[in-house]
């Protein structure tokens, strides 16, 4: 994502681009529902894949002269880029895209295991409302004893994020939270999630802060 630049009152506008494998950009081809945008800031965000652009539109004039983050989910691939509307500066996580790199890692060592398991955001990003659910999107990272990113194996499969505000389901280093039908997400301002590999006992617990 680039070029964030305020045009209204209420409303803002960034580019994005998908890529494939090979470089390739494929913006076009990938549908707007796809992909699951949220910001910092409580707003509504319109993707227009022909154009690679993002509109934003501020649920309050008072919040358009802040700074923002804007996040983007790739629900197929669990793909998370992100962008800083004050500096400019954006960030690309992959939790699963190296399908080489996972062998290797999964096979380099017999005696292998989980030995540290990191939530990676800071902030848990919620899109709009579709249907009469809500979730929240947070990325993870989980690394064996010598140090190799562990994600993606089969030895990061028995790890369990829990929360009291909702459900998780993990894969791929993307965590997705669906929030308790009696819980208001609005009213959150931050949410605690922990994660337990049943095989090691490792442990980890993070605090996030609520984005809508």
């Amino acid at each position: 994502m680039s070029s964030f630049s305020k045009v209204g009152t209420t409303t803002a506008t960034f580019n994005y681009q998908v890529l494939d494998e090979s470089g390739k950009d494929i913006t076009s081809t990938v549908p707007a529902a796809q992909l699951s945008a949220v910001t910092s800031v409580s707003s509504s965000i319109t993707l227009d894949p022909n154009k690679g652009l993002g509109t934003i539109t501020y649920n309050s004039a008072s919040d358009s002269d802040k700074s923002i983050i804007i996040t983007l989910v790739d629900l197929t691939t669990g793909n998370v880029a992100t962008l800083d509307s004050s500096s400019g500066a954006g960030s690309y996580t992959a939790p699963a895209n190296n399908s080489a790199s996972e062998v290797s890692s999964s096979n380099q060592y017999s005696d292998q295991k989980v030995s540290k398991i990191a939530i990676n955001s800071t902030k848990l990003g919620i899109p709009l409302p579709y249907g009469n659910q809500r979730v929240g999107y947070a990325t993870y990272t989980v690394y064996d004893q010598y140090g190799a990113d562990i994600t993606s194996t089969s030895l990061a499969n028995n790890i369990q994020f829990t929360s009291n505000v909702g459900t998780i389901t993990a894969k791929r280093g993307l965590i997705t939270l669906s929030f308790f039908s009696n819980i208001n997400s609005e009213s959150l301002t931050n949410i605690t999630i922990t994660g337990v590999d049943s095989n090691s006992n490792v442990t980890t617990t993070a605090t996030l802060t609520v984005g809508h």
